[in-house]
């Protein structure tokens, strides 16, 4: 593949063909500094489209150059088909060695592949080659995540969804995909809430026959969604008491039981009184943290007055 050094007119560069772009990151505001200080050190590759040229890498230093007001830059030109494996590697490999790729730019290079090689293995024999992950599971992952509607990949890129999150979501009917997504994402919480939410709200719906748009539009949703006076973490806690209410009415009734009655035994900090789990059993646990023996002797004092509480035998019946 023959490759020239040469100038050409930004209006003969093609800014609106982003098939070979990787980057998330469209800011510009530090790279256009240097561009207008120094000129363009790293000349962006562009391949030859008949009068017009298209971007294989540099779209930000080009996008630079535009605001700057160039007319003509440096650039390295290519001879190779408009779309061909050549240029993908050279797209991919002038992202992933100058850096980390985030998932959805990994999820764009591997859906780069794709146009040129048909299985995850097919793309495994490469991918390790080009600074990507080579595990054909892992490839299936982003190939899945590079098909998904844009919103659900920004979410991925704030981190307020998962990308765990999001192949589960995939699996819901597309109808339910973005909604589902959105409710996730207003929740801002860690992977293993946004599973429960989302497990909770997909049992609900088949438990009940109820449409999950139906569902997430319910008012005792929304009331809480809506609260103004509320923070984010607050309304995602509500929402998750909610859902595991309904979910499983006996459980929450039991867990709701157990705390009213462990808060009258007025245990200290360093003595704590498990449940069985989901309250299926009959053993229960108490836990003693102390620091010294003098301590443990005064945990001790306070365990035998507990274990002589009315309360306690009222909650082992």
């Amino acid at each position: 593949m023959q490759c020239n050094f040469e100038e050409v007119e930004i209006q003969r560069i093609n800014t609106e063909d982003t098939f070979y772009k990787i980057t998330t990151c469209n800011e510009i505001d530090g790279i256009s500094d240097s561009v207008r200080d120094i000129g363009i050190i790293n000349p962006p590759v562009l391949v030859n489209e008949k009068d017009r040229f298209t971007i294989v890498s540099g779209f930000r230093r080009i996008k630079a150059a535009i605001k700057n007001g160039f007319l003509r830059i440096p650039v390295k030109t290519i001879s190779s088909a408009k779309e061909s494996i050549e240029c993908a590697k050279i797209a991919i490999s002038d992202n992933s060695f100058q850096r980390n790729l985030n998932q959805i730019e990994q999820a764009r290079a591997i859906h780069l592949l794709t146009c040129f090689y048909r299985s995850p293995e097919e793309i495994s024999d490469i991918a390790a080659g080009l600074g990507l992950p080579a595990n054909p599971s892992i490839i299936q992952k982003l190939i899945t995540i590079s098909r998904t509607d844009k919103h659900i990949q920004d979410y991925i890129l704030s981190e307020t969804l998962s990308m765990t999150t999001a192949l589960l979501i995939d699996k819901l009917h597309e109808k339910h995909k973005l909604p589902m997504a959105r409710f996730i994402h207003s929740l801002n919480v860690g992977l293993n809430n946004q599973r429960e939410v989302l497990i909770l709200l997909t049992e609900i719906s088949k438990r009940e026959n109820k449409d999950l748009l139906e569902l997430l539009a319910e008012k005792s949703i929304a009331d809480i969604i809506n609260e103004p006076n509320r923070e984010v973490r607050q309304k995602a806690a509500q929402i998750r008491k909610l859902l595991r209410k309904r979910r499983f009415p006996e459980l929450t009734k039991a867990e709701d039981t157990f705390s009213d009655c462990v808060k009258k035994l007025k245990l200290d900090q360093s003595l704590k009184l498990l449940p069985p789990k989901d309250f299926e059993g009959t053993t229960y646990l108490f836990q003693i943290s102390f620091n010294s023996y003098e301590d443990l002797l005064r945990q001790q004092i306070q365990l035998e007055e507990v274990i002589g509480n009315p309360i306690l035998k009222q909650i082992l019946k």
